[in-house]
């Protein structure tokens, strides 16, 4: 996950095996943070290794049951449940967004309204971006 920004290490890993379904103990995985650091490249390449394009963060009862002890929850509390299509309104491109949609991902199963309110956080967002860019 560490190395999403740098595509020719992420092939490297998958070429001997790496998986790229692993993720984190609140639900993150490599696409989300490929997405997060505007890497198409990258999303490319977990994409076409299998990544899940639609695989959620954990939703908070989840989190709060398997890990409450291990760390603080408060950094996902506001995430959760997003996928990498969600991560993309707010951080990456147009074309990762596209491309993820061509894809088959969708918003997922989080509250509308806390996607929304959680995207248009990004300065440069605006209504009428957020609402091409979540159009199908």
């Amino acid at each position: 996950m560490r190395a999403v920004e740098q595509p020719a290490i992420i092939a490297l890993l998958l070429h001997k095996g790496a998986d790229p379904a692993k993720e984190t103990p609140y639900g993150k995985t490599a696409l989300f943070y490929a997405v997060q650091y505007n890497q198409p490249e990258t999303v490319g390449l977990l994409v076409s290794a299998g990544a899940d394009v639609n695989h959620p963060i954990k939703s908070l009862e989840e989190i709060k049951t398997s890990y409450m002890h291990s760390f603080d929850v408060y950094p996902v509390e506001k995430v959760t449940e997003f996928t990498p299509l969600v991560y993309s309104l707010r951080y990456a491109s147009p074309e990762i967004t596209d491309y993820l949609k061509h894809h088959g991902a969708t918003l997922g199963s989080a509250n509308p309204r806390t996607i929304h309110d959680w995207v248009m956080q990004n300065p440069q967002m605006t209504e009428a971006e957020f609402a091409k860019r979540i159009a199908p």
